[in-house]
């Protein structure tokens, strides 16, 4: 197939760059209902897989260095200059413990890898993202993987099969989409890793062969229809959608229309693609998305409430202007500058990646000797952070005490015989319960109470291969406790049987199969009690930390989906004659209580704290929990 040179200026390429960072920023900024306007990210990465390969295949005696280098260019100033900033900043603003992890991923970003560092932590969409200042890099550490590996599977395919790279691309696609959509499924953690996306770069790199030399006559359609698909992603798809996986082809697919219309080289319309604000947005792009989400995450860290409308167009206004101040005098010298003979911009970047990553190792030692950040003593030394840091030690030897029962001498219910039994089968939030219910004495009189960590979405699996890898992922890469075993072989069935009171508590995900769930344990229990979420709120010692005894005044519920989850949670119950307790029902009745007697009830966004446990054990005596145990 023959290609296509590319022209000078691809006007269609600078208008998606900026329609897609509008998009990311407007959803991050949470304006417009742009509940999807994640896929701006999957737009960057059609342009690049375009970009890369057009770069690759036109050029006749391709240098690998050069085009290494001058990637290394194009990236590595701004990713640079965002860390260095973020750490300063973090050092002024930030508690000790999310300045430590702002350091931490601080250089995961410069080496590339801070995908990886994300995918062990939450969710994309989880609100804990509002304590990470650099999250956004995981999109970079994508882009910079795919840069190192594609240049080599071109060439190589390009040496071994010549005329048949368009081929081959198509079986990658083909290969890649359908491992991207069985695993998206699964778990969002694969929201961050490069060989779920390389389809959405290879729809790119087939439009290299694609795209006539002149403008088609279809032109006005393509463009538009491209234009129409990308919006509908973006006001149609949110958080709950599995992605990447086949969703993100939709937006891909809009964004290959638009670059295969050639838009801007009709008579009429298409010098509206070739204004100057377009094409200010659109080659600011970059810059504006590396800067909007420290800029966002640090005022709202500093401010710990909701923001006004008019403070994030203020933000934004202002995020534009840093971007083109930035990219005037930083970042387009580093791309662009050629003249060895007056000044070494490769050298200057060079050591500029050595000051950052000095700093950084410099950083993490300081913090190590407790010596590096502002709030550090009035952090720790505050009695009540203290005492809610040490309710969290004590929590995890308690739980890790009962773990390391149950993995090695599977021994349960160490009381009294004559008692009646509650079994708590969940994770850290049915054990937040089980702490809560043995400060209620007139449970703990009656029933001998035990815990079995249980991850619900990791334990109820099909016995395939991809469930078998995220497995091997979940249970040998990031040693988690594979509990499943203990619940789910024959030989401990006799565990379910054998209690009065099973209890099943998580922070249950939207899609989960509630039925199915039900209906298992009730095989081995009639006496089940499901326990429903409670509130997510702003990581409360921090919150605490930043507004002292008003912490509840400025206490927000995160959890958009709570009534949600539990309503579909009861309706299951009540169809299996199953019992249900509402654990929401606990506080935020009307106003959210995070701090009550001098006492923080939470240790972070949504795990109650130990002395926070006897709060919400009584809490629950008040709401009649025991009419529901046998």
């Amino acid at each position: 197939m023959k290609t296509n040179i590319l022209k000078n200026k691809n006007y269609e390429i600078e208008f998606l760059r900026a329609v897609s960072v509008l998009f990311v920023v407007f959803f991050h900024f949470n304006l417009f209902n742009l509940d999807g306007g994640f896929v701006g990210v999957d737009i960057f990465f059609v342009i690049s897989g375009y970009l890369i390969t057009s770069i690759i295949l036109q050029e006749r005696n391709f240098d690998l260095y050069k085009f290494y280098l001058k990637r290394l260019r194009r990236l590595l100033p701004i990713i640079l200059f965002t860390v260095l900033i973020s750490i300063v900043v973090g050092l002024f603003i930030l508690s000790p413990i999310h300045l430590n992890r702002l350091i931490t991923s601080s250089l995961f970003s410069i080496f590339g890898t801070s995908n990886f560092f994300f995918f062990s932590e939450v969710g994309y969409f989880d609100h804990e993202k509002l304590f990470k200042p650099l999250l956004h890099t995981w999109s970079l550490a994508v882009e910079i993987q795919f840069y190192l590996i594609w240049p080599l599977i071109i060439l190589l395919t390009k040496n071994l099969f010549k005329s048949k790279i368009f081929y081959i691309l198509i079986l990658i696609f083909i290969f890649s989409i359908l491992l991207s959509t069985l695993y998206s499924s699964r778990t969002d953690s694969f929201f961050y890793f490069t060989g779920f996306r390389i389809y959405e770069f290879v729809i790119g790199s087939l439009l290299f062969f694609l795209i006539p030399k002149t403008c088609p006559k279809k032109s006005l359609i393509y463009f538009f229809l491209g234009l129409s698909i990308i919006f509908f992603s973006a006001f149609f798809f949110n958080s709950n959608f599995s992605f990447p996986g086949a969703y993100a082809f939709v937006p891909c697919f809009g964004a290959a229309l638009i670059i295969y219309s050639r838009f801007s080289d009709t008579k009429n319309f298409g010098k509206y693609l070739k204004s100057n604000s377009i094409q200010f947005l659109g080659s600011k792009s970059y810059t504006i998305y590396m800067l909007h989400w420290p800029f966002l995450i640090f005022y709202s860290y500093q401010k710990m409430g909701s923001i006004s409308y008019l403070e994030k167009f203020f933000l934004i206004i202002l995020i534009i202007i840093c971007s083109n101040f930035i990219y005037k005098y930083f970042e387009k010298p580093f791309r662009y500058y050629k003249n060895k003979k007056t000044f070494n911009f490769n050298s200057l970047l060079f050591g500029l990646y050595l000051f950052v990553f000095s700093t950084i190792i410099f950083s993490q030692y300081l913090i190590e000797k407790k010596k590096f950040n502002f709030y550090y003593d009035a952090f720790y030394k505050d009695n009540i952070i203290n005492t809610t840091l040490d309710g969290v030690k004590k929590r995890n030897l308690e739980e890790s005490q009962i773990l390391s029962r149950q993995i090695n001498e599977k021994e349960f219910f160490n009381g009294k015989k004559n008692k009646k039994r509650i079994m708590l089968l969940g994770n850290s939030h049915a054990f937040d319960f089980y702490m809560a219910l043995n400060t209620i004495n007139s449970v703990k009189n009656i029933y001998d109470i035990d815990y079995i960590d249980f991850e619900y979405l990791h334990c109820f699996k099909k016995n395939n291969l991809n469930d078998k890898i995220i497995e091997f992922i979940n249970f040998e890469i990031l040693n988690r406790v594979n509990s499943c075993k203990i619940v789910l072989e024959e030989k401990n069935f006799d565990i379910l049987k054998e209690v009065d009171n099973l209890i099943l508590g998580s922070r249950w995900p939207i899609n989960t199969d509630f039925g199915q769930l039900i209906e298992y344990f009730k095989k081995f229990n009639s006496n089940i009690i499901v326990v429903g979420n409670g509130q997510k709120f702003y990581d409360v010692p921090t919150l605490y930390f930043k507004r002292g005894n008003e912490v509840n005044k400025y206490a927000q519920n995160f959890n958009n989906e709570l009534a949600e989850i539990n309503e579909k949670i009861e309706f299951e119950a009540k169809i299996t004659k199953t019992h249900f307790f509402d654990k929401s029902q606990l506080n935020c009745n009307p106003n959210c209580v995070v701090f009550n007697n001098n006492i923080l009830l939470y240790s972070d966004k949504d795990h109650w704290s130990y002395d926070g446990a006897r709060y919400f054990g009584e809490k629950i005596e008040f709401f009649e929990f025991q009419k529901l145990l046998k």
